[in-house]
């Protein structure tokens, strides 16, 4: 998981709150091509064969998910895309 850069890190922890790619990409003033990137160079980092696969990589490993996703996954909010 130390391979993954801030701008990774950033984005997985949004997606595995249930945030959208899209939503990912306004909310933080990023392309969707960078999202995209981000996810497939994580993905290959981590050796995972999709985003499912990932997301439950890093949680194994640790991944801390940051107030703002704990509190969305608590309150059940998913933003669409």
């Amino acid at each position: 998981m130390a391979l993954l850069t801030p701008k990774e890190r950033m984005i997985l922890e949004r997606l595995a709150a249930g945030r959208t790619k899209k939503a990912i990409a306004r909310e933080l003033k990023i392309s969707m091509p960078t999202v995209e990137n981000s996810c497939r160079d994580a993905m290959r980092k981590m050796r995972a064969a999709s985003t499912a696969e990932l997301i439950r990589l890093l949680l194994e490993a640790g991944l801390k998910l940051g107030a703002v996703a704990l509190l969305m996954m608590s309150s059940g909010v998913r933003i669409g895309g």
